[in-house]
């Protein structure tokens, strides 16, 4: 058994699944303040992020 934060995964891959979809939402989907509002994907590919709508 795995604990990430107050999570708990079964296993290794059940850890590195979850943070895969993690940073997928992160980096192309979650709106950074630090980057005037923009998704990392954003600045880089200079596209607009898909529209999911995030709470924090």
């Amino acid at each position: 058994m795995c604990v990430l934060d107050a999570y708990l995964f079964d296993n290794i891959d059940e850890l590195r699944m979850e943070t895969e979809k993690w940073l997928e939402d992160y980096n192309n989907y979650r709106l950074h303040e630090s980057l005037n509002g923009k998704t990392p994907a954003m600045l880089k590919y200079g596209q607009l992020p898909n529209p999911k709508i995030h709470s924090s």
